[in-house]
């Protein structure tokens, strides 16, 4: 299934999300070091159900790899191009809303 993220008026790139990690899960601070992203950032989308938890104990937050890869490519290309990481993350926002 091909996502489309709307980075400007002018600018839409298509993403994919890898079937081979659809399941997999991936702690929290393991997601934030493999993805070189805050895992602030990473918790905030989860609570906001922009990606899939997998497990949540006390002190264990497991998420789908294949979301976080999803989320965290989307993020990062639109950053590269507008350089505003409010935009970036609506961005995130509205192609991970769309893909639920």
């Amino acid at each position: 299934m091909k996502i489309q993220a709307v980075i400007e008026k002018t600018i839409t790139v298509e993403f994919e999300r890898d079937p081979d990690l659809t399941g997999q899960p991936i702690r929290l601070m393991e997601a934030s070091r493999k993805y070189n992203i805050a895992f602030q950032t990473l918790a905030r989308w989860a609570d906001r159900g922009l990606l899939r938890v997998l497990n949540h104990q006390s002190k264990r937050l497991e998420l789908d790899e294949a979301d976080v890869q999803l989320a965290t490519c989307i993020y990062k290309t639109v950053l590269q191009h507008t350089d505003n990481t409010q935009r970036a993350g609506r961005v995130v926002k509205n192609a991970m809303l769309d893909t639920a």
